[in-house]
């Protein structure tokens, strides 16, 4: 007992509190949601942080395949040396692309009823450009067979090709 006593006494004449010696490795959990699996793993291992990856029951063979979608600690929350750290991935194939998004698009447009009912939309007159873990597409049509009344839309998907989410609609014009 008097040998605990002693030390606790020495560490706290030293200026070493045992509290903040357990706190000085904590360090903030990094924002990986978006990121490349492979290169989410070596900002961990960079970190001496263990990694799992949860596939949803797929294996994740090259890492560079896959992108992060969630993470367990969230962005921010403390962490230290050793702790797990799980990774939600799928496969970058998988992310909703514009094959998915642009008919989709026009459905909602559609069906919102803040476009004349008459659009017709040609075949491929879109734009298409990544977003986070989606993609963002604008889509051109007109109310007219010569395409002198325009209308144009934007859409904002994430999700996957089979689950994808709509984030956000925008009519940009409608003549």
């Amino acid at each position: 007992m008097f040998l605990l006593i002693s030390a606790l006494i020495a560490s706290l004449l030293v200026g070493a509190p045992i509290a903040a010696q357990a706190t000085e490795l904590d360090v903030p959990m990094p924002d990986l949601v978006g990121e490349p699996a492979d290169i989410a793993a070596k900002a961990l291992d960079n970190m001496d942080l263990k990694v799992k990856f949860d596939a949803k029951g797929r294996a994740v063979w090259k890492k560079s395949n896959w992108v992060v979608v969630s993470q367990k600690p969230k962005a921010g929350a403390a962490v230290e040396e050793g702790d797990k750290v799980t990774l939600r991935v799928i496969k970058k194939s998988d992310v909703v692309n514009e094959g998915r998004a642009v008919p989709l698009c026009k459905r909602h447009a559609e069906d919102s009823g803040q476009i004349p009912q008459n659009v017709k939309w040609p075949l491929f007159d879109f734009v298409a450009s990544p977003h986070d873990l989606g993609i963002v597409v604008r889509v051109n049509g007109a109310t007219d067979d010569a395409f002198k009344t325009p209308v144009s839309i934007r859409c904002t998907y994430e999700g996957t090709k089979k689950d994808p989410k709509l984030v956000e609609f925008e009519v940009l014009e409608v003549f």
